[in-house]
């Protein structure tokens, strides 16, 4: 259970660290798009635009972690009945 533990906490410090550089590139480019002359409306489109292909990247990826959750118990599963079909032989 430790082992998991300290998977999941290295997963959220990678976490933490990657919102941290994602937060500073943005501070950048928004100063760069200030500098280019975007207007306000277009900068919010931007930013809109940004943060849904954030978010369905952060989905994408939980979707992928519950499919290899569910295919690691689906073979635990078959080896458990297989494990006891064997046992049950006579």
């Amino acid at each position: 259970m430790t082992s998991k533990r300290d998977e999941l906490r290295e997963r959220f410090d990678e976490a933490l660290d990657l919102k941290s550089g994602i937060e500073r590139r943005r501070a950048r480019l928004d100063a760069q798009l200030r500098h280019c002359a975007l207007t306000a409306d277009e900068l919010v489109d931007f930013r809109l635009s940004t943060d849904t292909v954030c978010r369905l990247r952060l989905d994408e990826q939980w979707i992928d972690d519950r499919v290899e959750i569910a295919q690691r118990q689906l073979a635990a599963l078959v080896d458990s009945i297989l494990a006891s079909s064997q046992g049950t032989e006579c």
